[in-house]
């Protein structure tokens, strides 16, 4: 294999290097500086390290690679907790902490931190897979509670059930109360799979959303009654 196959220099471009724009004046460049990652994050200013060419040599154009490695890398808890109480609040409408887009000390922390943590640790170990935390959610205990419970007591110590003593009440979304209607009248089309489907809409909302023939070409039939979820 000859030189000129390998990434980076003297035959490729290697990692442009990134200066310091004095006052954000995008003429005016300062000193060069590496990528690496927040301080405030990592607590410290070390540089990422970046894939080097096959050769082992040069630099290559991989920092958002590194950077993906980084957010998703099992020493950075920060990503799994914030995955799964984002996946908590859409299974039980408020997440385990209160604030899904804010993890920090504002949010007020977690209302059970050793789940967070355990959930945190259980994504990793499935290989980041969100299909095995969503069976694991909805097959547990606390997800199959009766939203009918009452109990007195509970009420008085923990009126916006914080510690999960029942299941919160919740809207269903439009999809689910379509889906609910049409099972309950018998007509639900129960087949899997297949390219999206357009149902009629009422009082000729279709016409009014196209801008082409092709924006709604309405179904008809049993294609009309699939799922929606």
């Amino acid at each position: 294999m000859s030189l000129r196959h390998s990434f980076g220099p003297p035959y490729e471009a290697g990692v442009p290097v990134t200066r310091v724009m004095l006052r954000g004046e995008y003429n005016n460049p300062g000193e060069a500086v590496e990528a690496g990652f927040l301080s405030c994050i990592t607590s410290n200013q070390e540089p990422a390290k970046i894939r080097l060419d096959p050769f082992k040599r040069w630099p290559t154009r991989s920092r958002r690679l590194a950077l993906a490695e980084w957010i998703a890398s099992p020493d950075n808890p920060l990503t799994a907790r914030v995955m799964m109480n984002r996946l908590w609040y859409r299974h039980f409408g408020r997440g385990l902490v209160p604030t899904p887009s804010d993890l920090g000390k504002l949010s007020g922390g977690p209302s059970h931190s050793e789940l967070l943590d355990w959930l945190a640790l259980r994504f990793v170990e499935e290989g980041w897979s969100l299909k095995a935390m969503h069976r694991l959610m909805v097959t547990s205990s606390v997800y199959r509670q009766s939203s009918m419970r009452t109990d007195a007591k509970a009420s008085d110590v923990d009126p916006d059930n914080v510690l999960l003593w029942k299941y919160n009440r919740r809207s269903l979304e439009a999809e689910a109360v379509r889906d609910a209607v049409l099972a309950v009248s018998g007509r639900l089309n129960p087949e899997r799979f297949g390219i999206p489907i357009f149902p009629p809409l009422p009082d000729g909302i279709e016409e009014r959303v196209k801008y082409d023939n092709n924006k709604w070409a309405t179904d008809v039939g049993p294609d009309s009654r699939k799922r929606s979820l």
